[in-house]
């Protein structure tokens, strides 16, 4: 039996994500652009504006043999990678925009603070993806070289 699975991806991450999904035995079946426009008209207060929104994103299709051998490790070694990689922190946008907010658009005297925290929430997330890149980086060569061994 044969499963497939679709990957809308950034232009410049099409040929990591089919590297990636070939490593846990995932063929290439379809490679599509999709660059569209769409434009319409909203209403602010008394006014009327045409609002375009643009989208720009290839639509991958990949298909895999699920009678393959060591079909199920395969798939759980996948599972395994994406919840490794789901574990990158996020830098906290609203901690970042709060301290930016305070050293530059209050009293020149919250000034120094507002920095001091924008450094000091920096360096945390620094820390923090610094730690989880060297777990994905051991948990990503481990999976991948018992991929190796098993396909």
């Amino acid at each position: 039996m044969i499963e497939t699975v679709t990957r809308k991806v950034d232009p410049k991450d099409e040929q990591q994500t089919i590297n990636i999904m070939s490593l846990f035995c995932w063929n290439l079946a379809s490679s599509q652009e999709i660059n569209s426009a769409e434009s319409h008209l909203e209403r602010r207060n008394d006014t009327i504006y045409s609002v375009t929104t643009r989208e720009n994103y290839v639509k991958l299709v990949f298909q895999r043999n699920t009678n393959r051998k060591n079909y199920s490790r395969i798939v759980e070694l996948e599972k395994q990678y994406h919840h490794a990689l789901n574990l990158m922190p996020i830098l906290p946008q609203w901690q970042m925009i709060l301290s930016i907010m305070l050293g530059f658009f209050t009293l020149p005297i919250c000034a120094i603070p507002g920095i001091m925290l924008f450094l000091h929430y920096r360096k945390k997330y620094r820390k923090k993806y610094t730690k989880w890149q060297e777990m994905f980086s051991n948990t990503s060569n481990k999976i991948i070289y018992e991929l190796k061994t098993i396909v």
